[in-house]
């Protein structure tokens, strides 16, 4: 079978959505089937699939206001696309799902993968009443694709969580595949030694490492972040790492510059597989702190390294390995109490974490789901 994957972010790329596809690509091409990808300019090929590239930018929110290689983008999409094949898009608000469904390929399964879409967050209710109304059109625009759509996949089954709104109001097939971790290339960049060297030396003298790695984005709440490190009154630091520089990091650094404490912030990007297994190994705790967002995957795999974490309770409130909070209060408490703890005692927290890893998030889980998945649609 053929199958069509339309996504806005590929190989090389290392944000989440790029990981996942990577898997999901993976899994296809060894049961069997023949995959095409259709995704950003500057994508590579992986696993010897199929990509075509474009250059489309925008986003899609109340309308759609793409503009680039659209044309060229759906011209080879309905050529490849027929009634023995299966489109895939990956997220919302993006050009890689809008488009796609504005086309209206009736002829072939459509499935979103969905990474989450929701209009509430853990904020007071006022603020929540509010963002219903800005966010009206975007519903009612979301709700409108959903009625051309086969399935959908989730990555979570909570019908509270603030992300699940298509979950909710989605009722055709829907398949929970948890998110898979990837094998790290064991690749070493020429800054690697350096930055080991300043870990070692952050370490020095028993001082405590906290570690946030994830996208730069105002959604992952690193600011609150900045602000308990910077307040703390032990001394403490605290590891930012992203995979790329945007306006928010900018922010975020020049923020920080005018803190009394600004020694124990520190911010890489663009780092090596080798270090992000570096750090996994050597940090006290992951800290996360979005109130409306899923567990990153770089969470998930902290608990293969059995890294504990904090968390707000929006994240996924069934892994193990870590404490959940409900408000900024909670967060500080928890975040003193495990900086009280020795390494091996927090190791002991996250060793559950380690445990729910290896019974729900390896490849060989995804796969099977994966394979149960296209069984169930074509059945």
């Amino acid at each position: 079978m053929k199958i069509n994957i339309t996504t806005s972010s590929y190989h090389p790329a290392v944000d989440g959505t790029s990981i996942v596809v990577q898997l999901n690509v993976k899994a296809f091409l060894e049961l069997g089937h023949e995959v095409c990808v259709y995704t950003t300019e500057g994508s590579l090929s992986k696993y010897g699939e199929t990509v075509y590239t474009f250059k489309i930018n925008g986003n899609g929110r109340l309308f759609n206001n793409f503009s680039g290689q659209i044309k060229e983008y759906s011209q080879i999409l309905e050529k490849n696309s027929n009634p023995n094949t299966l489109n895939i898009y990956h997220g919302w608000h993006s050009w890689s799902t809008n488009l796609a469904l504005d086309l209206d390929l009736h002829n072939t399964k459509q499935i979103v993968y969905s990474h989450g879409i929701g209009f509430d967050t853990l904020e007071p209710f006022l603020i929540n009443r509010i963002r219903r109304i800005l966010y009206f059109g975007q519903r009612k625009l979301i709700d409108r694709y959903m009625t051309k759509l086969d399935a959908m996949i989730f990555i979570s089954n909570d019908i509270n969580h603030p992300r699940n709104y298509d979950l909710v109001n989605f009722s055709k097939k829907k398949f929970l595949i948890d998110n898979p971790i990837i094998n790290r290339e064991n690749k070493f960049k020429d800054t690697d030694l350096l930055i080991i060297k300043y870990i070692e030396d952050l370490l020095s003298n028993s001082k405590k490492l906290f570690l946030n790695i994830s996208n730069f984005q105002s959604i992952k709440n690193q600011r609150f972040l900045i602000d308990l490190i910077n307040n703390f009154e032990y001394e403490s630091n605290i590891l930012f790492i992203g995979s790329k520089s945007n306006n928010y990091f900018n922010n975020l650094k020049k923020y920080t510059t005018n803190l009394k404490n600004k020694h124990r912030i520190h911010f890489f990007i663009n780092v090596s597989d080798h270090i992000i297994e570096y750090v996994l190994s050597k940090s006290h705790c992951f800290l996360f702190a979005s109130k409306n967002d899923f567990v990153p995957l770089v969470l998930i795999e902290s608990n293969k390294f059995s890294l504990p974490f904090i968390s707000f309770r929006t994240a996924d409130d069934k892994r193990k390995g870590g404490i959940y909070v409900n408000n900024n209060i909670e967060y500080y408490n928890t975040f003193k109490i495990f900086y009280s703890k020795s390494f091996n005692d927090l190791k002991k927290i996250g060793s559950e974490g380690y445990n729910y890893y290896i019974n729900h998030n390896t490849y060989t889980i995804y796969k099977d789901k994966i394979r149960n998945m296209l069984n169930t649609l074509y059945e």
